[in-house]
This record gives structure tokens, sequence and C-alpha cells, in this order.
């Protein structure tokens, strides 16, 4: 009878080792997915600055040709108004790309806040068994 109480436990040690096993694995890839979203995140601010900085500079240059006397003409206006109806556009395309990077991000969190309950869970119940093995529970 031990002997199979024995077998039987060990089988369910084995299962729930590798059920935890792969719990951890999960979890990792949440939690890798979750580092490369705040990456993004970071990268899509980044270049939401840069894009802002760049805009201003366009901006400024043409001002100043413009603020020539001998420059200023319609066709020169109707290009400055053209550059800043372009780099607002680009504004406007990095923001929304930087709110989806977030909600991904926040996906990505919840993922890996999920995946650690479950991981929690597999191993208590893992542990539970160790303990009747390291016992003999059933004697």
């Amino acid at each position: 009878m031990k002997n199979k109480n024995d077998k039987t436990l060990k089988v369910i040690l084995e299962i729930r080792s590798m059920r935890v096993n792969d719990l951890r694995s999960q979890r990792n890839h949440a939690d890798k997915k979750m580092n490369e979203k705040a990456l993004l995140v970071g990268n899509t601010q980044n270049h939401l600055a840069k894009l802002q900085n760049d805009c201003i500079n366009n901006e400024q240059s043409f001002l100043s040709d413009l603020v020539k006397p001998d420059s200023v003409k319609v066709g020169s206006l109707v290009e400055f108004i053209k550059i800043q109806q372009h780099g607002v556009l680009q504004l406007t395309n990095a923001k929304k790309d930087i709110e989806i990077a977030q909600d991904s991000f926040l996906e990505a969190r919840q993922e890996l806040a999920e995946s650690e309950i479950r991981l929690r869970q597999v191993e208590k119940k893992l542990v539970g068994i160790e303990e009747v093995i390291k016992k003999n529970l059933w004697k």
C-alpha cells in the first residue's frame, strides 16, 4: 500500500512540478512582453519629443526666412502653413502611437499580474504535495 501511495504521490508531484515550470515560463514570457511594451512606450515618447523639436526648429528657420523683407511672398506663407499642418499631423499621429503603446503596456502588465496569481496557486499546491511526501502523512 505504501509503495502505491508513494508512486501516486510522486507522479502527482511530477505533474505539479511540470505545471509550475510551465506557469513560470508563462510568467517570464509575460514579464518580457511587459518590459518590451514599456520600452516601446519610452521610445514612442522620445520620438514625440524629437518630432516636437524638429517641428519647432523647422518653423523657426522658416519664420526667420519670412522675416526678411525681400522674401515675404504669398507662396512662402502658404508653404509655411503646409509645414505647420504637416508637423501637427505628425505630432497627432505620434500621440496616438503613444496611447496605443500605453494601452498595450497596461494589457501586458495585467497579463503578468494574472500569471503571477496562477503561478502562486500552483506553487502552493506543489509545496503541499512535497510536504505530504516528506511527512508520509498516509502512515
